[in-house]
């Protein structure tokens, strides 16, 4: 069996690559350089890891049964000819912790307002004005909030356990309720039903027919200053809907998380609806060169004080790629052994 790899885990970590071929002598396992070299790789390739390839380079992968990706999301595989050609799909969900930190990290500066702080102080201001006492900028607390967390799998069960702490209601979104224990308070299996009352939304959800524009206009209408908080796919957000919300509350700070007095009895502002600030990891435009500068949106998000932005760097962590390189192992490891790879994606619902 040849297995061909073109990812940068396979660079990185060599020493992996040195034990597998030792555990699978009867494995010729080749790793591309270069995308010219995994374009002539392909044509004698029985197993290919790899992110999505070309329609040329999948046409030249004649002998190719599987395909390895080593990260969680398979939307941009070509999952119905692979059906066709009886393709199996495997991926990776071992940088799962990881992003679940991150997506935590991310509901935390935007609830504290980090950036908009940072940048305000860098320019010598204090997020507080004079009057007949000081009037302080609020930032929100998620002490006593409630989340609900879209996307029950790996990285939402995480997130779910990291919010312990905060004494936090957690709502689970999943097709399907019941079952095995979960770190989640409740799971319900309607999205309206868990975004009406949360604090913090968070995206853990893959990119499907299903999960495409799921928090659209009308989603976002439903939330009560929430803040949103995506480390799925860009495109299960309507991207103009969420910027026109974040726009209006720009201006609003995050004092409107609170009915309670403030100093000197003043009130914060009351709760409106919609999406009050955000973290995003996932967007809707990549560069086709990382050496060029690239925006990650059609719609000016950088310019608003009350998003906090991420590279899609959501696993960049040593931890986060050693984790995703290990179930790619794994997954190369059972199907030497039995044809079937450990995390077989589900063709039909993709993933």
């Amino acid at each position: 069996m040849t297995i061909a790899w073109h990812y940068h885990l396979a660079l990185e970590f060599p020493e992996e690559i040195d034990a597998l071929r030792k555990e699978l002598p009867e494995c010729r396992i080749a790793v591309a350089g270069d995308r010219a070299e995994f374009g002539r790789m392909l044509p004698e390739a029985d197993v290919v890891v790899s992110g999505p390839m070309s329609a040329e380079e999948v046409r030249a992968a004649v002998r190719m049964k599987a395909h390895f990706l080593p990260y969680a999301g398979v939307n941009s595989l070509p999952l119905a000819e692979y059906s066709e050609r009886g393709i199996v799909v495997a991926n990776s969900h071992g940088n799962a912790a990881i992003v679940a930190e991150r997506a935590v990290t991310l509901a935390l500066a935007a609830a504290g307002r980090i950036v908009e702080f940072h940048n305000g102080l860098a320019a010598g201001l204090w997020a507080r004005r004079e009057g007949p006492a000081q009037i302080f900028e609020y930032w929100r607390s998620l002490q006593g909030a409630e989340c609900a967390v879209i996307g029950a799998g790996q990285i939402g069960r995480r997130i779910a356990q990291l919010l312990r702490g905060f004494d936090i209601t957690t709502v689970g979104v999943r097709r399907r309720t019941g079952g095995e224990a979960t770190p989640f308070s409740r799971i319900v299996a309607g999205v309206s039903e868990a975004i009406e009352s949360a604090d913090v939304v968070f995206l853990a959800v893959p990119l499907t027919e299903e999960t495409h524009a799921l928090i659209d206009a009308q989603a976002i209408s439903r939330m009560n200053n929430a803040i949103l908080v995506n480390v799925s796919r860009g495109e299960i957000v309507d991207e103009h809907a969420l910027y026109r919300s974040l726009r209006e509350h720009a201006g609003a700070g995050a004092a409107a998380n609170s009915s309670a007095a403030g100093p000197n009895g003043r009130t914060p502002p009351r709760r409106s609806r919609g999406v009050a600030a955000a973290g995003i990891d996932c967007w809707w435009r990549y560069p086709d060169s990382f050496t060029d500068a690239q925006l990650p949106s059609r719609l000016p998000f950088h310019r608003l004080p009350n998003v906090v932005m991420s590279p899609h760097a959501g696993s960049h962590t040593v931890e986060g790629k050693r984790g995703q390189l290990a179930e790619t192992l794994e997954n190369i490891r059972v199907y030497a052994r039995t044809g079937r790879p450990a995390a077989a994606v589900d063709m039909h619902v993709g993933y």
